[in-house]
């Protein structure tokens, strides 16, 4: 019974540190998604930035704490097997949701230039002969603009139904017992996310001057994403070797990887977050503004309104 207690006691102790962690990335977040109305946050397809950062909370507040709990039951109940029904599901919501937001921002990234590129295209070719009838109608890019360059549209007809659907195969498979066949189709998926989102980034993203960083911050997360990755296939070959937990516990080794994940996934959320408003100096314009707001709120004159880095001017007499 102590060691019970002194599990749970654990257990709890863990899911307010993933809060904890979860919280300094939303409080970046919310930040974010207030300067939404900034281009240098458009251009991000900010909407996508935030469902990441979320299936990251899910991941630490979810996922991880339901796998610990699960490691503590009696694997032959029903709450075994609602838990690791649920379990199965939040992973897969925070991994594959994940791997296929990243893959969809790559995507984008690559759309946008190709569309710009297009749209300069289209004004030429108008401007040099007035008679050509509109090329928008026979330009891919431009043609699917509203779909596949829409990132509501890959949210809702892409990635959501990719993620539901390995969730469903993956929960089959452990139904009937066929884990071997459940972990291959994961580790295939999440490879392959990785091999399209490669592909689209060395291949088809052509060189364009990036004054906004959108180009870097991807390249931030992809380096970072790696070092979670790595971290992850670790454990993974730490449960191989040590299969029957003869030198380390099951137990312990989920307590010491779950701590690891939040150190190596909550940088990918301030990537997107805290790094870009740094970089653009929007965290410094939030600031001064709410400086500003106060003023106006007491009804004192405030000194002039600040303007973010980017947009400041700087004159020369």
């Amino acid at each position: 019974m102590a060691a019970s207690n002194y599990h749970y006691i654990i257990l709890l102790v863990m899911t307010l540190f993933n809060c904890l962690a979860s919280s300094v990335g939303l409080f970046y977040l919310k930040r974010f998604w207030e300067l939404r109305q900034f281009p240098v946050i458009t251009k991000r397809h900010h909407v996508l930035v935030a469902c990441f950062n979320l299936c990251v909370f899910e991941y630490f507040c979810v996922e991880k704490p339901l796998n610990l709990y699960i490691s503590m039951l009696n694997k032959s109940g029903t709450v075994f097997w609602v838990a690791t029904v649920l379990e199965d599901i939040a992973f897969s919501i925070g991994i594959y949701g994940c791997a296929f937001i990243l893959t969809a921002r790559v995507w984008l990234l690559s759309y946008d230039v190709h569309l710009s590129l297009a749209n300069s295209q289209k004004r030429w070719m108008h401007y040099l002969n007035s008679k050509i009838e509109s090329v928008s109608d026979s330009h891919w890019y431009i043609q699917h603009k509203n779909t596949l360059g829409n990132e509501q549209y890959l949210l809702l007809y892409i990635v959501t139904p990719g993620v539901t659907c390995i969730a469903v195969i993956t929960n089959i498979l452990s139904a009937f017992n066929v884990i071997a066949l459940s972990y291959a189709i994961k580790t295939t998926m999440f490879l392959l996310l990785l091999l399209v989102a490669m592909y689209i980034w060395k291949y088809k993203l052509p060189a364009y001057y990036d004054y906004i960083y959108a180009r870097f911050e991807i390249k931030l997360l992809i380096h970072v994403g790696g070092v979670s990755i790595i971290a992850y296939f670790s454990y993974s070959l730490l449960r191989i070797l040590d299969s029957n937990d003869h030198l380390v516990s099951f137990f312990t080794k989920l307590v010491v990887f779950n701590f690891i994940a939040v150190f190596t996934m909550l940088p990918l959320c301030l990537c997107g977050t805290f790094v870009v408003l740094k970089w653009t100096g929007l965290d410094d314009f939030y600031n001064e503004y709410k400086f500003f707001f106060f003023y106006f709120l007491i009804s004192i004159p405030p000194p002039s309104p600040p303007l973010p880095y980017f947009l400041r001017i700087h004159y020369y007499v």
